[in-house]
Order: C-alpha cells, then sequence, then structure tokens
C-alpha cells in the first residue's frame, strides 16, 4: 500500500510553473545582460573626433608653496578616476633620468621581439601584416605601452581610411589629461572640441589598451607607487647640488687687527670677497707681527653619504616598480640561482605585457577590421611577440660537462645508475640506431656485469647476428667467472 502525501500543489489538475528569474537593473533603469562584445558599427567608421590639443607643459610640481600638497591631490583625483593632473605629473616624472631608463627598458623588452601573427585564413593573414604595420609602428606602440606603464591604461581613437581597400585603421593615443573615468556608468569618457565622448572599446571606434583591467585598473598606474620615490630624489639632487656648493668650497675667514683703520679694514673685506681664482692677498703686518691674516674653514663630514643612499633607495623602488627586478641595475654579486629567478621575473612582465596587448589588438582593433572588411563570421588574425627564451648554450655545455663526471664518478664508485634516464631528464638527445629505437644503448657497467649477449650487443649498434653459439656467448662472462670469492 502507498502513503498519500498531502501535497496541495500536486494532483490532478495542478501544473508546476518554474518561477522566473529576477530582473536585475542598474543605476540608470538599464536590465543587466551578460557581457557581450560590442557591435561595430560600420557608420561610424567615417567620423573623427578632434581632442584638445596638449599646450600645457606641466606644472611645476617640485617648487610652489607645498609642492607635496600638489602631488598628493593629482594622486586622490587619479584614485577617483579623474586623470587631469596626474596626467600632467606623470608628463614630469617621465622626464626623471631613472624612470625614463627603466621605463625604456620595459617597452623595449617587448617590442623589440619580433612579431608573429596567426590567423587559419592565408588571404586575412596577408592583409592584416601590411594592415597592422600601418595601423600601429613600432613609436605608437611604444606611446600606448609608456601611458599604460604610467597610469594604468591608455585611450586612443581608430582612425579609418575608407577609400583603401581593404579599409585601413590608424592608431591615434589621446593623452589621458583630458579623459575620465565616470564610476556610473562604468566608462571611460574623453573630452573632445566637440564635447565629451563615451569611450567603448571594441566598436571600431576606440582601443582601450588596460592589461590590469578597465574598472579600477588605472590604479595599477606606475604614477601612484613612484610620486614619493621621484620627488624624494630630486629633493636629494636639489639638496645635495646646494651641499656641494657650500661644503665643496672652504669658508674664508678674515682675520683684521682690533686696532687699525677703518677703510682698511674694509678695503681687505671687500678684496676678499671678490678675490678670484689664483688671487693674490696682500696682508699687512704690523712691527710686532700683529696685522691682517686669513684661514680656510673646510668641512670634514662626511654628511653627503646620507644624499647618496636615500638617492639609490629611491633607484631601487623605480627600478622594482617598472621592470619587476632589480638585477640588472642593483644586484652586485650573487648566485647563479638568484640570476635565473630575476631573469624569470623580467621574462614574465614581458610575457604578461605581450599577452594583454595581443588580446586587446585582437578583439578590438583585428575583429571589427575583419567584420568590415571579410564579413562576419570569418577567422581574426591574433598578433603577438616571440616572447619564447633564447637557448644559453654555454649552460647546457656546462650541465652536460658536470653530468658526464657525474656518470663517471659512480661507475668508479661502483654504483650502477641509468644514464639514459638522467640524461633524459637533464634533457639531452641520445643517438638513435636505425631499428633500436625501443632498446636501451650498452654501457661500460652492463659489459662488466656479463648480461649482455653478443648478438644482444650488436642488435643494439644495428648489426647483424653472429650465427651459432658464438652470438649467445655473454660479454664480460669470463671476467664475472674469474673473479676471486669473496673471503
Amino acid at each position: 500500500m502507498v502513503a498519500r502525501v498531502n501535497d496541495p500543489l500536486s494532483g490532478p489538475g495542478v501544473t508546476r510553473v518554474t518561477p522566473a528569474p529576477p530582473v536585475v537593473y542598474d543605476a540608470h533603469g538599464r536590465q543587466y545582460q551578460a557581457p557581450v562584445p560590442p557591435k561595430a558599427d560600420r557608420s561610424k567608421a567615417g567620423i573623427l573626433y578632434r581632442d584638445l590639443p596638449v599646450v600645457t607643459t606641466g606644472l611645476d610640481w617640485l617648487r610652489g608653496e607645498d609642492p607635496v600638497t600638489a602631488v598628493r591631490e593629482a594622486l586622490e583625483a587619479h584614485m577617483a578616476g579623474q586623470f587631469s593632473a596626474s596626467a600632467l605629473l606623470w608628463d614630469a616624472m617621465s622626464g626623471d633620468d631613472r624612470i625614463h631608463a627603466a621605463l625604456g627598458s620595459r617597452v623595449g623588452a617587448l617590442f623589440g621581439l619580433p612579431t608573429i601573427i596567426e590567423c587559419d585564413d592565408p588571404e586575412i593573414l596577408a592583409a592584416w601584416e601590411t594592415a597592422w604595420l600601418a595601423c600601429a609602428p613600432p613609436a605608437v606602440q611604444a606611446d600606448v605601452k609608456r601611458w599604460v606603464h604610467g597610469m594604468g591604461f591608455c585611450i586612443s581613437e581608430l582612425r579609418w581610411d575608407t577609400e583603401s581597400t581593404p579599409w585601413q585603421p590608424y592608431i591615434h593615443v589621446w593623452h589621458p589629461t583630458y579623459s575620465r573615468y565616470d564610476t556610473f556608468t562604468r566608462t571611460y569618457r574623453v573630452m573632445t572640441m566637440d564635447g565629451e565622448v563615451e569611450v567603448t572599446p571594441g566598436d571600431g571606434r576606440w582601443f582601450l589598451h588596460a592589461p590590469y583591467g578597465a574598472d579600477r585598473g588605472w590604479l595599477w598606474g606606475a604614477v601612484r607607487p613612484l610620486a614619493l620615490p621621484w620627488m624624494l630624489r630630486q629633493f636629494a639632487y636639489r639638496d645635495w647640488a646646494r651641499y656641494s656648493e657650500r661644503h665643496g668650497m672652504p669658508m674664508i675667514l678674515a682675520k683684521v687687527p682690533m686696532v687699525g683703520d677703518v677703510d682698511d679694514k674694509d678695503d681687505f673685506t671687500s678684496a676678499l670677497r671678490t678675490m678670484g681664482n689664483e688671487a693674490v692677498v696682500r696682508l699687512p703686518q704690523n712691527v710686532d707681527g700683529t696685522g691682517f691674516d686669513l684661514d680656510l674653514l673646510e668641512a670634514t663630514a662626511n654628511t653627503w653619504q646620507g644624499f647618496m643612499s636615500l638617492i639609490a633607495k629611491c633607484d631601487t623602488a623605480i627600478t622594482l616598480t617598472l621592470q619587476w627586478q632589480n638585477l640588472t641595475t642593483e644586484v652586485k654579486e650573487g648566485s647563479q640561482a638568484a640570476a635565473r629567478i630575476h631573469a624569470d621575473v623580467k621574462q614574465t612582465a614581458v610575457e604578461f605585457d605581450d599577452r594583454t596587448f595581443a588580446w586587446d589588438v585582437q578583439t578590438q582593433i583585428a575583429r571589427p577590421w575583419v567584420e568590415w572588411n571579410y564579413g562576419a563570421g570569418r577567422p581574426v588574425p591574433l598578433t603577438r611577440h616571440d616572447t619564447s627564451v633564447t637557448e644559453d648554450h654555454e649552460a647546457a655545455a656546462k650541465v652536460l660537462e658536470s653530468l658526464s663526471r657525474s656518470v663517471t664518478s659512480f661507475a668508479n664508485a661502483g654504483i650502477n645508475i641509468d644514464p639514459v634516464l638522467l640524461a633524459r631528464d637533464y634533457g639531452v638527445r641520445l643517438p638513435i640506431v636505425a631499428g633500436t629505437a625501443d632498446k636501451p644503448p650498452v654501457f661500460g657497467y652492463h659489459l662488466q656485469a656479463g648480461v649482455l649477449t653478443r648478438n644482444e650487443i650488436r642488435a643494439r649498434l644495428g648489426e647483424a647476428p653472429l650465427p651459432g653459439d658464438e652470438g649467445s656467448e655473454l660479454v664480460g662472462k669470463e671476467v664475472v667467472d674469474e673473479e676471486p670469492a669473496a673471503p
């Protein structure tokens, strides 16, 4: 007998209805939808936005009543998504010799590599190879990355030549000082000569390179962590120069007689004040030996080392922020393992720059270019750089040398190891004789142990077997039989 369940929502005439998922709206009343690539509107290809010229050369950040407050306010505005002041600050910071060199090393490490373009469609591949060279010359690509490393993002306009076949895009980099991030619409906006325009990456009109993310990715710009080291470094150089000016030239202590003519004293002091190089000073003396005299007062304390230490500390902070490692600029000694770690860190930075740049180029430039010229659904080319690590032949040769000595030492010590497996662990390619790819090679300890026949050895060497019992004899057996028994 089956027990009846008292369920009012089941039975004849009752149909279960699955409730619809709740509808979510944003602050502007727009229904939320899953992220999808923006539609590239072909009609917008002929639009040209007029960007405002950057006529401001930058504020004098290190002068004024309170330079620290000015920099702090620029960084606070940057964190809030207002980039007018922080962009000018990064312009000024880029003039620092240390930042200039570290930034150039990071950018050059990527764009100095060969470019690789991949596409399943040969026609599109050939056309994109030509289009990409005109779209983003090396100088334009470097400009994009310099802004990305400093500000955390870079906005560029795609300007299309619709008269060519296929249509040709060109990247026009916009200075970030006329841009902001709208936290309500979650979009970047730029100020043009015709008003403010919303930036929609992927629509064929804009190229937004934000490797750390579009939303709050600007917080990873180097302008934030490097503002303080940059200021301290500039102040330390300024104070060191003043220190050198004051302490590099000794003070002249003028001695005048207490009893003497006032005009003579004034003339003596004036002569010392206007004294030039290699001057001869006349020192009148009285009969009793008293009179005019002078001494030099020089600074002997090594307080200048404080400036050098502060500058060195700022140099390390700048290099670590921009290059993620400081082996080539700071580390003077260390093991090979430390050098390998630093090289791996820099290689990681290069690979990160390449992958993020290649993704944005493919989705925001190459995809609209393919759709507008060849139609939707065609393969989109991938533009990247060859970031593979170059093999260090010198290091590989040292590994092989050490490996061969180790095998010999083990054999002399009577320790039987498998050299084949050891060689494979170190990536050593062993020669393969025809017909013996599935058979291990023969080594000295095999012969000493007397475990292989003559024909087995000849098979591994690709030789024909010997007839009769001669081929069945164990090699080294006579040595084994002649060994005296253990006492």
